[in-house]
């Protein structure tokens, strides 16, 4: 994938990089938007450690579950999807809540967000369901880690 920068075609990876070293610290650039906002510090809770890690293993089952195209992860988790490509799902609308989540996973069917919750909760994954996010509250934002179910 290409993009232009100033009339010249570059990887979009190196894109991402320039963006990135240009946005000022403390702020987020939301891509859907175009637009650079602060982001309001809230009170962030700990991070509950019943919860599970994801890992790579994890990652190779849910790919039995879902086609590959409908899944953005991070290499953290076994994926190549760079974390600027989760930002809309990691942010609510207004940018004031921001989570880290490293997956989305976007199923097709009910059969497949079935198996995908049964196995998470097998293996005690925090999930978050997304059907949007434009909800004004942060209802829909990963506090940490969690798995984002985008439907």
């Amino acid at each position: 994938m290409f993009a232009s920068i100033r009339g010249r075609y570059v990887p979009a990876k190196q894109l991402v990089s320039t963006v990135r070293a240009a946005v000022p610290r403390g702020r987020t650039m939301s891509p859907a938007a175009g637009l650079i906002s602060r982001v309001s510090n809230y009170h962030k809770p700990a991070r509950n450690e019943a919860f599970k890690r994801l890992t790579k293993d994890d990652l190779s089952f849910f790919r039995t579950i879902v086609p590959s195209e409908t899944i953005l992860a991070t290499a953290q988790v076994g994926g190549t999807a760079d974390l600027i490509e989760l930002e809309g799902f990691n942010a609510d609308w207004l940018n004031k809540y921001r989570g880290n989540s490293q997956l989305v996973l976007r199923p097709k069917t009910t059969e497949q967000v079935s198996q995908i919750l049964r196995y998470c909760n097998t293996h005690n994954i925090a999930v978050v369901p997304q059907g949007g996010n434009t909800g004004l509250v942060g209802g829909s934002v990963p506090v940490h880690d969690e798995i984002v179910l985008s439907l």
